[in-house]
């Protein structure tokens, strides 16, 4: 009876130690999961990103912003997951009032930068962008300079291409120089008169 006794102790102690095991091997499965879950959603958090690039006319003074999706280091290599697209497009004025859909954009890089997923900035790439000339950058800050471009065009016949030669060539024809010179005498005269 003493075998049997301790057969069936044997016994018991090996249904308990099933009966232990078998609520463990789920909890040790659950917790594999969630660590497995949370270390993707770390690696997602710190690796998964937006790049933004930032681009400027160099003929007009129009700027885009271009976005892709990437998952990887920045700067660094990375895995497009995304095609490129423009997030932001902003028309300058010399595009709007005097070169129209026909102007061919010439884009400069201005910057770039990663915004991760939970809106982290992840750094800043600096670009050359493009050199506007003071009669442009003047076009584009000061709304008296414009109307006083749009009066002379109708005051006096300017050539389109004259004029916008003056407005955007740092460098550009005589005809242009000249025209270039005018408009700032001019504009300023007419300021201090008004």
């Amino acid at each position: 009876m003493k075998i049997s006794s301790r057969g069936s102790s044997q016994n018991s102690d090996r249904e308990n130690d099933r009966t232990t095991s078998v609520p463990e091997r789920p909890r040790r499965l659950k917790r594999l999961w969630i660590t497995g879950l949370l270390l993707a959603t770390a690696l997602v958090a710190f690796f998964l990103y937006r790049e933004q690039d930032s681009f400027v006319c160099g003929g007009c003074g129009s700027s885009e912003v271009v976005s892709q999706w990437r998952i990887g280091g920045w700067p660094g290599p990375a895995i497009p997951l995304s095609p490129k697209w423009t997030t932001a497009f902003h028309a300058s004025h010399l595009y709007q009032d005097l070169l129209g859909p026909t102007h061919f954009h010439t884009w400069f890089f201005r910057g770039g930068n990663p915004k991760h997923i939970f809106g982290i900035f992840g750094g800043c790439m600096l670009g050359r962008g493009a050199e506007l000339s003071e009669l442009s950058t003047l076009y584009e800050q000061e709304e008296g300079f414009r109307t006083f471009v749009a009066g002379e065009r109708k005051g006096r016949v300017i050539p389109l291409n004259t004029l916008i030669s003056a407005l955007v060539d740092s460098n550009g024809s005589g005809e242009a120089e000249a025209l270039r010179h005018r408009l700032l005498v001019d504009y300023e005269l007419s300021k201090k008169r008004h």
